[in-house]
């Protein structure tokens, strides 16, 4: 396991596997309500004549790993984070159910929709790591695919074509080597303990890539000459600690704040139907630690939950 596989998945080791369901349904749940409401707009523009001349551009900036390697959430080059679909609709210029199978990534969506306003992009004197999706011209290598992610010793960066996957860890210069055809699931990394000339030569190939990647768009200080740096793990990094929302805090206007549900309303809203979790079994702790929540407010939060749960057993009662 990588060490940001490791670090992700420490995090979660306690929780138990019902929880993960609990998650994943919760996930699905979410796209379900995205679906809908995409549908709303087409409707929208259907209803408004301009369904034909509308780009439509439906793709997200990372997957979730769903309990895949024992973690959640994002933040490793693994597929369930880093492989995922990108829809578009353009009626007067491509074709429906078309499937391409070449690599796109976000850098690609400014210039598509520049390109689809008529703005023309001189690639010549403007440097960019995209290319628009709409244009004949095509320049930008679709056959392999660059990503990176974080800083400092949490940064990974990643080269993926259709069939291997290379993964560069700079905290102590991990390396990944991916047969994607042979194990779709990332599960060996064939540089372990591999000495075969063939397998070495597609990394030592793969690596000069991603190198010539990180030279063109990676931050300073990541390269050492010809080769990455190596960042030796101190083990005095701060660990990964749970983020409490603070954007409402930083609302200017008193009404829109005011309209709005406070992180603790959210929450019951969240636990109103919820069969599973309890807000007891949570690390409340944690919460008043780093969330700032006094004890006056978790005790008023946790009787607000009772008084719901009690008013759902009632009401499910006298259904019955």
């Amino acid at each position: 396991m990588s060490p940001a596989a490791d670090e992700n998945a420490r995090q979660f080791r306690s929780i138990p596997q019902k929880w993960f369901r609990r998650y994943r349904e919760l996930y699905y749940s979410s796209i379900s309500q995205v679906d809908y409401n995409i549908g709303r707009i087409l409707d929208a523009l259907e209803d408004t004549n301009q369904r034909r001349n509308t780009l439509i551009l439906f793709v997200s900036d990372h997957g979730d790993l769903l309990g895949d390697y024992g973690t959640i959430a994002k933040g490793l080059p693994y597929d369930s984070c880093t492989r995922i679909p990108c829809i578009l609709s353009y009626p007067e210029l491509i074709e429906p159910g078309e499937k391409v199978h070449e690599f796109v990534d976000l850098n690609d969506i400014m210039p598509t929709i520049l390109d689809a306003a008529g703005i023309q992009i001189s690639y010549k004197t403007t440097k960019l790591p995209g290319e628009s999706l709409l244009t004949d011209t095509k320049k930008k290598n679709r056959n392999l695919q660059y990503v990176e992610y974080g800083s400092g010793i949490r940064r990974w960066i990643s080269l993926r074509t259709q069939d291997y996957k290379y993964n560069y860890y700079y905290r102590e210069g991990r390396e990944e080597l991916f047969n994607l055809t042979e194990d779709p699931s990332e599960s060996r990394n064939l540089l372990f303990s591999s000495h075969n000339a063939e397998i070495i030569e597609i990394k030592n190939q793969m690596k000069e890539k991603l190198l010539e990647q990180e030279r063109l768009w990676g931050p300073d200080g990541c390269l050492n000459d010809d080769d990455f740096v190596v960042l030796e793990d101190s083990g005095n990094q701060a660990p990964r600690l749970p983020s409490f929302p603070v954007f409402q805090d930083q609302i200017q206007d008193e009404r829109e704040k005011s309209s709005m549900n406070n992180f603790m309303d959210e929450v019951l809203k969240c636990i109103e139907n919820e069969p599973l979790v309890e807000l007891e079994q949570l690390d409340l702790e944690q919460w008043q630690k780093e969330g700032g929540f006094q004890d006056k407010k978790i005790k008023d939060l946790l009787e607000k939950e009772k008084k719901l749960k009690s008013k759902h057993t009632t009401g499910d009662k006298n259904a019955d």
